[in-house]
């Protein structure tokens, strides 16, 4: 059997996930608001499935934190690969050495001119992963974000399987 790429979760290009976020937001006049339907992940990415070459297939081994703006703190979680991955991007090709790590997308930021800057997706290992989950699942609640119930319940479910 010939392996055609590494073993593990399907990763798509972030940068065109966000691109994908980008011209929703554009298209939807939400300009700060990432979407948001009903704080579950599948039903909001359907919205931006349409953005994505793949559509929703390109979403499956992701989930997806509603109920974040554009103005949120960076060291928050946008999406996340559903599980750790010795790969850091889709183009990794120095992954069969690497430890398992988490692979999150962050709410990409802006600088006092309004460009965007910050790095839009980390690897980074399991104990920040779970801490930084639970801060942003904190931040909603504590910011009174719409469905923010939903959204941290299917995310501590999906974590406590």
């Amino acid at each position: 059997m010939i392996m055609l790429g590494p073993p593990g979760p399907h990763f798509t290009c972030h940068r065109g996930l966000d691109g994908a976020f980008e011209q929703w937001k554009m298209a939807t006049t939400n300009r700060n608001w990432y979407p948001n339907v009903g704080g579950t992940s599948s039903a909001s990415l359907e919205l931006i499935a349409p953005y994505v070459k793949g559509g929703m297939d390109e979403f499956r081994d992701y989930k997806y934190v509603p109920g974040l703006r554009s103005d949120d703190p960076a060291d928050l979680i946008l999406m996340y690969v559903r599980q750790a991955s010795r790969r850091k991007w889709h183009g990794d090709s120095k992954w069969f050495r690497a430890e398992k790590r988490w692979v999150v997308l962050n709410p990409p930021t802006a600088d006092g001119e309004g460009d965007r800057w910050s790095e839009i997706a980390e690897w980074i290992p399991h104990d920040e992963f779970t801490n930084r989950l639970a801060q942003t699942l904190r931040y909603l609640r504590q910011h009174d974000r719409p469905h923010w119930q939903v959204a941290e319940e299917e995310h501590e479910n999906f974590w406590n399987h």
